[in-house]
């Protein structure tokens, strides 16, 4: 997509398709859902040995290798590397569940194994809590750590050697295993080109803000555009999915109505005092404020507008007026009141 203007119930868009050509559509609802992939890092020497990997690596090894062949005698793993700290300040909610069903599996295939995991919390949601009980049942080990006071790890020779601090036992550990294994969690994809295109805020780590998080999850503050899934938080699998039925049942509700419900209050403009400043139309946090080609006016998406006020409060002739509330009337209002 390389442009894209209109407002809900009626967008235009021009796409450049892979051979070069450029095309332009008109549809009502735009879903944003572009996705996410590992989070890239170099924390604790990732890249630097074959034997320190990822919990995605360690997961095609499992699945590639037969049970009973060169049996690895110990494993440690190291949750949030690179993730829950500035730049990538929070939690990929798949670390965990990832690493215990990975050190499950370690130990169904080769029971005498030693599997520590070095965790500064284990974020297991729901049902997935049975995992950490299994783990602990089945002998894994888990070491906690402070964020301040992470493990080092030191390359010596063919194997990675990890230094933590094991607060059960009140002293230093060291460890020489076969595999280090990082938990390095989820990224999104660049949205930056995306946000812009469509007038959307990003937040702090890159996706996509929602209009409310509990009330207005898969929508955005701009009217008809919707995201879900990794564009617009770190989730599972089974969640993304989830948020898709929700971004597509909304946009069905969209555009199976024969026209766009406004809200009781909204804005509108007397054209004969707007001096066509455009003050208003940055201050609208709704993106609804638009200058019209063709009239050269100032105008109000009434699909899009919430009636906040941003606009009638920064218009400089009180060309704007939010619902009814005109300044003479609320004065006779607060008269009649006294």
């Amino acid at each position: 997509v390389i442009a894209s203007e209109g407002r809900c119930g009626a967008f235009t868009s021009r796409v450049r398709l892979a051979d070069g050509r450029e095309i332009v559509l008109e549809h009502g609802v735009v879903i944003i859902a572009t996705g996410g992939r590992q989070a890239r890092t170099e924390a604790y020497g990732l890249g630097t040995s074959p034997r320190i990997i990822t919990q995605f690596e360690l997961e095609k090894i499992l699945a590639d290798r037969p049970e009973g062949q060169d049996a690895p005698g110990q494993v440690v793993m190291i949750q949030c590397a690179g993730s829950r700290r500035q730049g990538r300040n929070y939690c990929s909610r798949i670390c965990c569940p990832k690493a215990l069903e990975n050190a499950l599996q370690l130990k169904k295939m080769w029971p005498q194994i030693e599997v520590y995991i070095f965790y500064r919390d284990i974020m297991t949601e729901g049902p997935l809590e049975s995992l950490y009980n299994q783990a602990r049942r089945s002998g894994i080990l888990f070491l906690p750590f402070n964020p301040d006071n992470p493990p080092q790890v030191e390359a010596d020779g063919e194997r990675p050697v990890i230094r933590g601090h094991d607060p059960y036992l009140g002293r230093e550990v060291t460890f020489r295993p076969d595999y280090l294994v990082l938990s390095t969690g989820l990224e999104p994809n660049p949205t930056a080109e995306t946000a812009t295109l469509l007038g959307l805020e990003l937040n702090g780590d890159g996706f996509i803000l929602e209009a409310d998080y509990k009330w207005r999850p898969v929508e955005t503050n701009r009217a008809g555009v919707l995201v879900c899934g990794l564009a617009r938080a770190p989730v599972r699998a089974d969640m993304a999915v989830t948020q898709g039925a929700a971004a597509a049942q909304r946009a069905l509700e969209i555009l199976k109505s024969v026209r766009i419900e406004t809200n009781r209050v909204t804005a509108r403009i007397r054209p004969s005092l707007c001096s066509r400043c455009e003050t208003c139309i940055p201050a609208c946090p709704y993106g609804a404020r638009f200058l019209d080609d063709e009239s050269g006016l100032v105008m109000v998406d009434v699909g899009a507008c919430q009636g906040c006020g941003s606009c009638a409060a920064v218009c400089p002739n009180k060309a704007t007026i939010v619902g009814d509330f005109e300044d003479g009337g609320i004065m006779d209002a607060i008269e009649a009141a006294l």
